[in-house]
């Protein structure tokens, strides 16, 4: 997301996401799809529709 915006990203630190907390198990570079009910809370948060 930030290199597409011609950002450079020097220190990342995964703390939470709104109400849900950072997957410790994930490394540097990798991701994993969000949980149907991550997905929920997070929608709720940003008050956006299904």
């Amino acid at each position: 997301m930030c290199a597409h915006c011609g950002l450079t990203v020097k220190r990342l630190k995964r703390i939470r996401e709104g109400r849900s907390p950072a997957d410790r198990d994930l490394r540097p570079g990798q991701w994993r799809p969000l949980t149907q009910a991550e997905v929920k809370v997070l929608r709720e948060e940003s008050f956006l529709q299904e």
